[in-house]
């Protein structure tokens, strides 16, 4: 049986934005159980321009508050 080589948080996070899409801190968790998000945002940093914004929201009690968004490019 051959192995398949386990893709890294810093690989899937990064082809999950060259696609075009955002990332932030729960949608890492919920799509691919990545708990610490920055810190894989960070590395891919060493080698691609990521950007980020800050994006309004509610948390569970209808609170507002706001949280990372990460992209490539212009979003």
């Amino acid at each position: 049986m051959q192995k398949t080589k386990k893709q890294s948080q810093d690989n899937i996070v990064l082809e999950h934005l060259k696609k075009g899409k955002t990332i932030s801190t729960m949608e890492a968790f919920k799509l691919f159980g990545i708990v610490d998000l920055q810190s894989v945002i960070r590395n891919i940093r060493k080698t691609v321009e990521v950007q980020d914004k800050w994006v309004k929201g509610t948390n569970q009690y209808g609170e507002p508050t706001r949280y990372k968004q990460y992209f490539l490019g212009v979003a």
